[in-house]
């Protein structure tokens, strides 16, 4: 199994160790450094770029949100998994619009934040399930008059393969999966996820599918 260099950013030394100890035991992924808030962070990429961060919401100096965009802008290439003690669903989804591409609860055991590692890699997202019970709760709560006003609009902005796709997503398959169900190149898939993200001014495919559930798409 390839191992993914991660750089754990959080204001309690506690919590990256035992980020540290428990990934010893699975072997789930390479954390080559941490730092305690998103000044730090900075600081210390110019000497290692890691692939995945594990990035604390609420620090002093330079907090999730703000290193979020400070790294979509300057570092795009860096997966960004937001990490939250609290059931701050607007705050994580706002992280989410910002350029992240996924988050998880800090009591989430070790497995769970290898899998995150691992699908932010492979898919370019992690959606975990209280993300995904939120989505299908604004689903279910929209009014058909909505409905009725995003449909005229839908069709202007996003083709049908590109709508196929963002409910492919939601099922939380990857591009070979899509690429496989719908008997296209993986190739083609990610340039149909690169005009998703364009078309509704997202900076990330989550953020986009986001973005689709709140209007009334899927």
């Amino acid at each position: 199994m390839k191992l993914y260099d991660v750089m754990v950013v959080d204001d309690q030394p506690l919590f990256i160790d035992g980020i540290k100890a428990l990934n010893q035991r699975i072997n789930g992924f390479n954390i080559i450094g941490d730092a305690c808030n998103g000044k730090d962070l900075i600081k210390k990429l110019d000497k290692q770029l890691p692939e995945v961060i594990l990035l604390d919401i609420e620090m002093p100096v330079m907090d999730g949100m703000e290193t979020t965009r400070y790294l979509h802008e300057f570092f795009p290439q860096i997966k960004i998994v937001i990490l939250t003690g609290h059931n701050e669903q607007g705050v994580a989804r706002k992280c989410l619009a910002d350029g992240a591409h996924g988050y998880l609860q800090k009591h989430s055991n070790i497995e769970t934040i290898a899998e995150a590692v691992r699908d932010v890699m492979h898919k370019g997202y992690y959606l975990n399930s209280t993300l995904k019970r939120h989505l299908d709760e604004i689903k279910e709560t929209s009014t058909i008059l909505n409905e009725q006003i995003v449909l005229k609009v839908k069709v202007s902005i996003l083709s049908e393969r590109e709508m196929e796709i963002l409910k492919l997503i939601m099922e939380e398959l990857s591009n070979q999966d899509i690429a496989d169900k719908l008997f296209l190149s993986v190739k083609t898939i990610e340039a149909h996820k690169a005009n998703i993200v364009k078309k509704t001014n997202s900076k990330t495919i989550i953020g986009a599918v986001i973005y689709a559930v709140n209007q009334g798409w899927i």
